[in-house]
């Protein structure tokens, strides 16, 4: 089973990292991503998305494909990288049957960081997951991980709860 992660945060402030369970092979779910696709648009993120409306079908497009989202948090005034460090222990400690995380490509350098912390988890006796690379063009799944990040950023961060409640059952952690 992959996990599909994406971020959302506000510097030295609070840090949100989802991860949205799924299986490598999952066309109708890609598809239903695709249709949501506006114009010639190459991919969702919510932070391109202006309108109350839009945003919230979104969030409720995530609804419809019934994944389970499991979401770190860290209120803090830790550099970015520490928070993200400490969101994807706690994820890797909490999810069961999670081979391997997908995430957003950031380049060589931050991806090299994310699999040596996932190395030394499971050299410590933690869970062992491998970690691959994706640009969000290629891989809908990436989408529904922004989505859930932003929703929990926007109820937790903005006070602005309707995108979190329309979609529905999430597990959060603090880390």
């Amino acid at each position: 089973m992959l996990g599909y992660l994406d971020e959302s945060y506000e510097a030295r402030s609070l840090y949100v990292l989802a991860v949205v369970p799924g299986a490598a092979h999952d066309d109708r779910r890609r598809a239903a991503l695709r249709a949501l696709l506006l114009g010639d648009g190459q991919r969702l993120h919510t932070s391109k998305e202006k309108k109350v409306k839009r945003r919230l079908r979104l969030s409720e497009s995530v609804a419809e494909l019934d994944v389970r989202p499991v979401v770190a948090v860290r209120e803090s005034r830790d550099a970015l990288e520490r928070a993200r460090g400490f969101c994807l222990s706690a994820l890797a400690w909490h999810l069961e049957g999670i081979d391997e995380f997908v995430f957003e490509r950031r380049g060589s350098h931050l991806d090299a960081q994310d699999k040596r912390r996932l190395a030394r988890m499971g050299r410590h006796h933690g869970p062992r997951i491998a970690a691959r690379f994706m640009h969000p063009e290629d891989e809908p799944m990436l989408w529904v991980a922004d989505i859930v990040a932003a929703a929990v950023f926007q109820d937790l961060c903005r006070g602005n709860p309707i995108y979190r409640a329309a979609i529905g059952p999430i597990t959060l952690l603090d880390c």
